[in-house]
């Protein structure tokens, strides 16, 4: 009975110590958009084939690195529950184009596939990445 509850008091201590190391969702979508500037510029729709990679900044906001060191910033057009949660989606656009009113699915890490919320995309913004300081 003792060692049960010295592991469990260790495991709690634990737990306080590591999470006062850890961001919120917010300060990690803060340094991550602190890599960008916004243009003000917007693209209705992407070209599929250019997409380099996603990065999931919240349930919110998604940044595409495309291929030839450009960046584009989709808002999507509601909160997208679980998205920065599971940190993955899958989209299905119907030509080689990514748009504004495409739907994403979000990606379950735990079911291992489709299943979560839809979520509708919305318009594209150009970024321009800093400099490294």
């Amino acid at each position: 009975m003792r060692k049960i509850f010295i592991s469990l008091v260790c495991c709690v201590g634990l737990g306080i110590t590591f999470s006062a190391f850890a961001e919120t969702d917010a300060e990690r979508g803060a340094k991550e958009l602190a890599k960008y500037n916004q243009t003000g510029e917007f693209k209705k729709c992407i070209n599929f084939s250019l997409i380099k990679n996603t990065k999931v900044i919240d349930d919110n906001r998604i940044v595409f690195e495309m291929k030839h060191r450009k960046y584009m910033l989709n808002t999507l057009k509601s909160e997208c529950r679980k998205l920065a949660y599971n940190n993955n989606f899958a989209i299905a656009p119907m030509s080689n184009r990514v748009c504004g009113s495409d739907m994403i699915n979000v990606v379950s890490s735990l079911s291992g596939g489709a299943g979560g919320a839809a979520c509708l995309l919305g318009e594209f913004e150009v970024l321009e990445k800093r400099p490294r300081s």
